[in-house]
Order: structure tokens, then C-alpha cells, then sequence
């Protein structure tokens, strides 16, 4: 029987970090890693690109690019750790400290949402495991997957507070031309890193 830790395909971030046979170095690895994507996150909420109809924020950009490189596993434990440090109070989210910190914040409108990192981020490493990762249409298929996701969890939640209609109205219409976007490149450039190591190796 073959060794269910591992996947049947290396992600970009077994490829460039291989893991080791120790398990304190593999335990070593994986916390830095998670350390690293929580920290992507923290960068990604705080920037944003002019776009029609809203300014195009790059955290769902972010977590999709962190479950395609690290794989179910250590993307959901790296979301998980941002959602930790938001939760203590680290000004690691969207807004913050000028909307809120810590609980209050993330039971706010956009506490949906922000489950739907964890969500996405696993279900899109989940595809990168078996190759997703390699070809732009299976990626292009596991991403658009990841953002459905996404925004059902924030919909559902922001709909409780609001309503369904101005949930719909404010949480998700003006976002669904950004996350094409954001779905197409990252789908694109995954497999295009995927490349360059290759010719590296």
C-alpha cells in the first residue's frame, strides 16, 4: 500500500523544498511554510489594483496561489495559522486595525469569507496533488472551483447579516469580473513556474 502522506504528485513546493526523512526537519519545513503563506496573506490584504467595477484586492489571488504551491495540507495549515493570527488580534486582514481586530472583526461581514480561504485553499491543493497544477485548464477548473467556494461561504454568511439580495448586491456582483481575472492568472502562472523548474532541474 502506498504512503498516503505524500501525494501523488510533488507540488512547486515539494519540488523547490523537498521534504526530508527526518520528521522534526518535515515538522521544521512545514511550519516555515506555513509561516510564509500566512505571511502572503497578511501582504495580500493589504494591497489592492484599480478595476472596474471595484479596486481588484489580491487575497483570493493569494489563496489560491498558496493551495496550487503547497497542496491541501499546508495550505489549509497555513490559512489556518493567518486565521489565528488575525483572531489574537494581529492587524493581518483587510482593513485592519481600522475596521476592528481580532473576533469582532472576523464576525463581521466578511467572516464568510474569510472560512472560505481555509476552504479554497485545501480544495485547490487538493487538485494541485494530482497534477492540476501542471495544465492550465485543469487549474483554470480547480481555481474557478476554489472561488465558487469562496464566495458561497461569504455569501452565505453576509446574507444572515443583510440579507440575501443585498448580500448578493454588495458581496459578490461587483467582485465576479476581479476573481475571472484573478482565476485566469493564476492559472496561468502556476503551470509557467512549473516550467522554469523544470528547465532548472
Amino acid at each position: 500500500m502506498s504512503d498516503i502522506r505524500f501525494p501523488a504528485h510533488p507540488t512547486l513546493a515539494g519540488a523547490v523544498w523537498p521534504e526530508a526523512a527526518s520528521t522534526r526537519l518535515r515538522f521544521g519545513r512545514a511550519a516555515l511554510l506555513a509561516l510564509l503563506g500566512s505571511a502572503v496573506m497578511a501582504l495580500s490584504a493589504k494591497l489592492s489594483v484599480p478595476f472596474y467595477p471595484v479596486p481588484l484586492t489580491l487575497e483570493s489571488l493569494a489563496v489560491i496561489l498558496i493551495g496550487a504551491a503547497f497542496g491541501a495540507r499546508l495550505a489549509g495549515a497555513a490559512l489556518v495559522l493567518y486565521l489565528v493570527e488575525g483572531a489574537l488580534g494581529l492587524p493581518v486582514f483587510a482593513g485592519t486595525p481600522a475596521h476592528g481586530l481580532g473576533l469582532a472583526y472576523m464576525a463581521g461581514p466578511t467572516g464568510g469569507y474569510l472560512l472560505g480561504f481555509v476552504l479554497a485553499a485545501v480544495v485547490v491543493g487538493f487538485f494541485a496533488e494530482r497534477g492540476a497544477d501542471r495544465s492550465v485548464p485543469r487549474l483554470l477548473g480547480a481555481m474557478a472551483l476554489g472561488h465558487a467556494i469562496l464566495f458561497a461561504t461569504g455569501y452565505a454568511w453576509l446574507a444572515r447579516l443583510i440579507g440575501p439580495e443585498a448580500a448578493w448586491t454588495a458581496g459578490v456582483l461587483p467582485f465576479l469580473l476581479g476573481t475571472a481575472v484573478k482565476t485566469l492568472l493564476g492559472a496561468l502562472l502556476v503551470p509557467s513556474v512549473w516550467n522554469l523548474v523544470g528547465k532548472r532541474r
